[in-house]
């Protein structure tokens, strides 16, 4: 049976009928481990200067609990919560510690997976008040409408989860190997081949999307792919926008924002747009440069 199944025949429940604030602090200053919240789901370590701070009202998230940030103004479309399913940590005191009142009727575990689906953070932005800034309080995660079902029917589903996510580490595991290799023969081709300059291989191309035949509006990040973008293209004029074909490239000439790496990516796909700002460039003769093989030298 499936989730949505479930829910529709047995109906939703409230979450704030099983999971309850924990509010514990670090009096004896026993426990050292600092971590932050992330929005990806996970603590990470924290990069604060605790030089001569004062740990002892720090909250203690104990094995087993969650934690939230309720201030999701600054986060973008995701809100900041983890499961701490390893050794007791400290967070900060405006963070909120929650846990599981009964395990025998909801599974932390179980619960964290719908913290993590996509519906959980497009509701708790939807459920932030406030005017300078926007919070989503304990309330409203308290309002929350899901299906739960049988101890024995979650641990199904975690199991199922969990199996999926060590295929996924498997495979992002084998890339990474593959990736060395590449790496490795490219390392040897530096220490053999003769240098080329790379303007002699490749063209700028500056297509416009003056008939709008095209309203495929892209952005590129630093992880080297296109992304959809999140502007509102009834508002803009898609004219003047500069066309970018598979196998072409496009990169952000603008670095100071992007740490330590560049925007620059391949498009492998239908044909799309880009910003007039961004450069737009293809290899002249495939026969001599193929575009994969100069995209693996921007990719390290």
């Amino acid at each position: 049976m499936l989730l949505r199944d479930w829910g529709m025949k047995s109906g939703f429940k409230r979450l704030g009928n099983f999971i309850r604030i924990v509010d514990n602090r670090n009096i004896n200053g026993d426990i050292t481990l600092l971590r932050g919240v992330s929005t990806t789901k996970q603590l990470i370590n924290s990069v604060a200067n605790m030089s001569g701070v004062s740990i002892t009202n720090y909250k203690i998230v104990n094995k087993n609990q969650f934690v939230y940030v309720s201030d999701t103004s600054r986060r973008g479309d995701k809100i900041a919560l983890a499961f701490n399913n390893s050794d007791a940590c400290i967070v900060s005191s405006i963070y909120t510690v929650f846990e599981v009142t009964n395990t025998d009727k909801l599974l932390p575990e179980y619960l964290f997976i719908w913290f993590n689906r996509s519906e959980f953070d497009r509701y708790a932005r939807f459920n932030s008040w406030g005017s300078a800034r926007e919070t989503f309080d304990w309330e409203e995660m308290c309002n929350i409408m899901l299906p739960i079902p049988p101890v024995e029917v979650q641990k199904k589903y975690v199991a199922l989860y969990k199996a999926i996510l060590n295929n996924q580490k498997s495979y992002e595991e084998s890339l990474d190997d593959l990736q060395l290799i590449c790496d490795g023969y490219l390392e040897n081709l530096i220490k053999t081949e003769t240098y080329k300059t790379l303007g002699d291989y490749i063209q700028q191309v500056d297509e416009r999307n003056n008939d709008l035949s095209i309203n495929n509006l892209l952005g590129i990040s630093v992880n080297k792919i296109f992304i959809l973008t999140k502007s509102n293209k009834e508002k803009l004029n898609l004219s003047n926008y500069k066309i970018v074909r598979p196998r072409q490239f496009g990169y952000v000439t603008v670095t100071s924002r992007n740490g330590e790496k560049i925007s620059i990516a391949i498009l492998d796909g239908e044909p799309g747009l880009v910003s007039s700002t961004y450069l737009v460039f293809e290899v002249i003769n495939e026969n001599k440069l193929l575009p994969e093989y100069l995209f693996l030298w921007f990719k390290r």
